[in-house]
């Protein structure tokens, strides 16, 4: 599980990711992203995790929820993707 900030609300909702690379990721929320949204993300088992920028590069229903696929704002390597993994 990771939690998502939402600038736009300074707020954080909980997701799932579904995928990961260096390049991107794919996201499970409840709510629809439109495209150039920036968002970041963390592990939700970690408090104090390391937040990741992503930016939202398309979006779409999947079952009861949204499929959301970012690409990385900055270059990550793998330990910052195994941090996602909680």
């Amino acid at each position: 599980m990771v939690v998502i900030h939402r600038a736009a609300f300074n707020d954080e909702v909980e997701g799932w990711a579904i995928e990961r690379s260096l390049e991107s990721m794919a996201i499970l929320l409840d709510e629809k992203y439109p495209v150039g949204t920036p968002l970041r993300v963390r592990s939700a088992k970690s408090a104090r995790g390391t937040w990741l920028d992503v930016v939202v590069e398309s979006c779409r229903a999947e079952r009861a929820s949204f499929r959301v696929e970012c690409t990385f704002a900055n270059p990550v390597t793998w330990a910052d993707i195994h941090t996602l993994a909680g």
